[in-house]
């Protein structure tokens, strides 16, 4: 039935909160934060609560790039009443040159690629929002990037998910069709609900079973593996 797989990258196959809390928790001690929060736990929470708010306000089409990138970590530092922007100028730098080395992918993740690329039925592809240099690193990270046939990332062409554009440029960029072709993630707003918009089948990972809107997804697994047993 299908041809072409469609993958997410953080939190469906790179298991970004993981990463980003253990890359975080380091750089909260080498600059010292302590100093401003009354514990990593208290920044974390409110870098995290930003960051999605941030990128929800890009998936929209309200915010670029280079506005989240000035204040991603600035936003933790002005709640506590910092203003100085050098400091989370070299965190972000430090962030940056760290967060994409990390490795830990989610559970049965280079198990489900390789048994897709293993069968020979599909072609992969990666879908995702994202700054290109880290994306692409973080698949070379976690040893999983030659899995796939076209990495396609939201600011290389200008527009993200779930804007229908980058769901038409994706078919056109590999030659696929709606109809054959299924979107894996974990994002209800971005992943499924951008493929849904489009007449595309969709898999919502959701691993926390969180309840969700309608219409239902094509299919829904709390575990990778699952998949196999869909494809």
């Amino acid at each position: 039935m299908y041809k072409n797989i469609f993958f997410d990258i953080d939190d469906t196959l790179w298991y970004t909160i993981h990463n980003s809390r253990e890359t975080n928790y380091e750089l909260y001690q080498y600059f010292n934060l302590d100093r401003y929060f009354n514990s990593f736990e208290q920044f974390f929470s409110i870098f995290i609560d930003c960051n999605e708010k941030m990128w929800s306000q890009y998936a929209l089409g309200k915010v670029d790039m280079d506005y989240i990138n000035r204040n991603r970590f600035m936003c933790p530092l002005r709640k506590v009443g910092i203003t100085d922007e050098s400091i989370a100028h070299n965190y972000s730098e430090k962030f940056f040159s760290t967060l994409p080395y990390k490795k830990t992918l989610l559970p049965n993740a280079g198990e489900l690629l390789s048994y897709l690329r293993g069968s020979g039925k599909y072609c992969l592809y990666v879908l995702s929002n994202g700054l290109s240099k880290i994306q692409y690193q973080k698949l070379r990270s976690g040893g999983i990037y030659d899995y796939f046939d076209k990495i396609i990332l939201s600011e290389d062409i200008g527009v993200a998910k779930p804007q229908q554009a980058i769901f038409d440029f994706a078919m056109s960029a590999t030659h696929s069709v709606y109809k054959e072709s299924l979107m894996i993630g974990d994002s209800w707003v971005n992943d499924i609900g951008g493929a849904q918009a489009v007449g595309m089948d969709q898999i919502y990972f959701n691993p926390r079973k969180e309840s969700h809107s309608s219409p239902d997804p094509t299919y829904e697994v709390a575990d990778l593996i699952d998949i196999e047993k869909i494809l």
